[in-house]
C-alpha cells in the first residue's frame, strides 16, 4: 500500500510540475483506481471519459469488488446509471462512493435500476461486489 501511495504521490507531482493541469493530474490519478480490463468479469466499453460507458458481465460463482467507471476530479460529473441485476445465485450489488459516502441504489423486484447521480470534486467511483453470485450484470452509465 505503501509502494502504492508513494508512487502515485511521486506521479502527481511529476504531472503537476511538468506543466500539467492540476485536473489532468488528478483525472490521471484517478484511473488508477478502476479495475484493469483484463481483470473484470464481463466486457468494459468506456464512453468520452471513465465515467460513462457500458458493460456486462457473466460471472460464475464469481467473489470480490469491480471498479467499473470512475476517476478523480475537481469538476462535478452528472450521470445517470441504470442495468439490471440478472441473479441465479448468490449475490451482486451495485455500490456508487462519492468520496467518503457510498450508497447502493435500489433494485427493483424485476432487478432493474436506474439513478441519477452528481459526482461533486473528489473521488467518485461506480462498483459492482459479488458474493457468490452467478448471473449477468449490465451497466450503462451517460451524462446527464
Amino acid at each position: 500500500m505503501k509502494k502504492i501511495l508513494c508512487a502515485s504521490l511521486t506521479l502527481f507531482l511529476l504531472l503537476l510540475f511538468s506543466g500539467c493541469s492540476l485536473e489532468k493530474a488528478v483525472t490521471v490519478l484517478g484511473k488508477t483506481q478502476l479495475t484493469k480490463s483484463q481483470n473484470l468479469a464481463g466486457e468494459r466499453i468506456l464512453g468520452n471519459n471513465t465515467y460513462t460507458g457500458s458493460y456486462t458481465s457473466e460471472a460464475n460463482n464469481r467473489n470480490g469488488r469491480e471498479v467499473i467507471f470512475g476517476g478523480a476530479s475537481t469538476k462535478e460529473k452528472a450521470l445517470i446509471l441504470s442495468g439490471t441485476i440478472e441473479t441465479e445465485s448468490g449475490e451482486a450489488y451495485i455500490r456508487i462512493r462519492q468520496n467518503e459516502t457510498v450508497v447502493f441504489p435500489t433494485v427493483k423486484e424485476d432487478g432493474t435500476f436506474r439513478t441519477e447521480l452528481l459526482f461533486s470534486s473528489g473521488g467518485n467511483y461506480i462498483m459492482i461486489e459479488y458474493h457468490n453470485f452467478t448471473g449477468t450484470v449490465t451497466l450503462t452509465s451517460q451524462q446527464n
